[in-house]
């Protein structure tokens, strides 16, 4: 075989090397970072499983909790209302008849009123064309009356001219008789026949006097029956305009309510308030006049606090109008209870102690009624407790190991508010569950929810 010949000079250089581009170190480096970023996922994602199975399968999964203290409790109810003044004056529609009445004229909402002044005025052109017709039924009686009496006194002057003419003949048929005894038996027959004649007439007239007299009395006393009714439908007539017009007994504020003649009403339907050219049934609220000398807040209170309430708790109220403002109040009365079965409501009444010029009635207001205090006590949120067949018990967190979870415990009630409740029989410092930790989803289950949600997914034409 030949050998291959170097024909390079011994003295020459040697070559060049070409230059490595250098985006190729930077992918390097970038897929080293990637694979190491990817074992580090891999052992975290194993440690995790190692420590979830040495948990259990049944490890609860983001279980809230809190801790039993011990300190002083006030407990409390809250409840949102409405400002109003005391002994508010309710200006409602006059019992009126012939259908709604037509508001002719109302004050604006919230402007200020003396007592005396007009705030709510009806239209009145029926009522005042009744009073129109009652009056000229009224002179028309009057007419028929005054004639009435008039007949009957001339038929009272004829009747009496005819009873006296008819006496005058008894009298001259008497004298005529006393002749008897000197006339011929025929004469004297004429004569005794004309006085009973004379007594018959007599008695006939008499009869038909007091008939007479009797049927113009009655004819009197009807035309007089009307006239009282037509004077009785005037009186009415203008009561009824002067009651269309509502006047403020006392000073205050207008607060106009709402209108309740719509249609068609639905459960959150928004009803405007009353305006004027509106209609109103006799007896509906139209506007109201509050005393600006003793405000009230009506809250609404759910009927499982109601019944810690008593009249003369206190409570701190506070106005959406006036942020960062409080006003003491006190329980004045505790209403009836309504509502559907699952949210029913009681209604209460706070006094506001302490009232400024400033307040306005139908001012939004949330009140934190005190009911009591207790000192030393162990509580709980109120979310921590359950109860099942009248007990009441917690879930405690216990510990042991490598192992953890919940245990129930029993604990008696002493006192409950709307978001502490004051217990016994779980020791201060006790962590316990915010929910049933027996009702949460395991790491097991989410698993296998996961697992079947990605099997689901898998299904031929996307199938669940």
């Amino acid at each position: 075989m030949s050998a291959a010949v170097d024909l390079t000079p011994p003295n020459a250089p040697p070559p060049p090397r070409r230059p490595r581009p250098r985006g190729r170190r930077w992918t390097r480096l970038v897929a080293v970072a990637a694979v190491s970023a990817a074992v580090l996922a891999a052992a975290g994602w194993g440690l995790w499983r190692l420590l979830q199975s040495l948990e259990g399968p049944g490890a609860a999964v983001a279980v809230p909790t809190a801790e039993v203290k011990q300190g002083t409790v006030r407990m409390q109810v809250y409840a949102n209302g409405a400002l109003k003044g005391g002994r508010a004056e309710m200006l409602t529609a006059p019992p009126v008849a012939g259908g709604p009445l037509s508001i002719k004229f109302l004050r604006a909402e919230g402007e200020l009123v003396h007592a005396g002044e007009e705030v709510v005025a009806f239209d009145t052109s029926t009522q005042e064309y009744n009073l129109t017709q009652a009056q000229e039924a009224l002179q028309q009686a009057q007419q028929q009356v005054a004639q009435a009496q008039a007949t009957a006194r001339a038929q009272a002057a004829a009747n009496a001219y005819q009873l006296q003419k008819a006496g005058f003949d008894v009298q001259r048929a008497e004298l005529q008789v006393r002749r008897n005894p000197l006339l011929a038996s025929v004469d004297a027959q004429k004569n005794t026949l004309a006085l009973a004649a004379a007594r018959d007439h007599l008695q006939q007239l008499q009869q038909d006097a007091s008939s007479q007299e009797q049927d113009s009395a009655a004819s009197i006393a009807v035309q007089q029956t009307a006239e009282r009714k037509a004077q009785a439908d005037a009186a009415t007539a203008e009561h009824n305009i002067a009651s269309m017009t509502l006047r403020a007994q006392q000073d205050g504020y207008v607060s106009i309510q709402d209108n309740l003649s719509a249609g068609i009403l639905y459960v959150g339907m928004v009803l405007p308030p009353f305006q004027a050219g509106d209609t109103a049934r006799s007896g509906q609220s139209v506007a109201e006049i509050p005393d600006l000398t003793g405000w009230e807040v009506d809250v609404d209170v759910s009927e499982l606090d109601a019944g810690h309430l008593a009249v003369g708790e206190p409570a701190r109220i506070q106005l959406v109008a006036f942020p960062g403002q409080n006003f003491a109040g006190a329980v004045e009365s505790i209403g009836a209870t309504s509502g559907r079965p699952w949210a029913r409501q009681t209604a209460v009444v706070l006094s506001l102690l302490h009232p400024t010029p400033a307040l306005r009635p139908g001012l939004s207001a949330t009140a934190i009624i005190t009911t009591g205090t207790v000192t030393q006590a162990l509580w709980a949120p109120s979310q921590a407790v359950f109860d099942n067949g009248g007990a009441s018990f917690v879930y405690q967190r216990v510990k042991g190991g490598f192992q953890s979870g919940f245990q129930r415990r029993p604990v008696t009630v002493v006192e409950r508010g709307e978001s502490q409740v004051v217990v016994r029989g779980v020791p201060a410092g006790a962590v316990i569950a915010l929910a049933n930790p027996e009702a949460q989803p395991t790491a097991a289950g989410a698993a296998a929810g996961r697992g079947s949600a990605g099997a689901a997914g898998a299904l031929p034409g996307g199938q669940r």
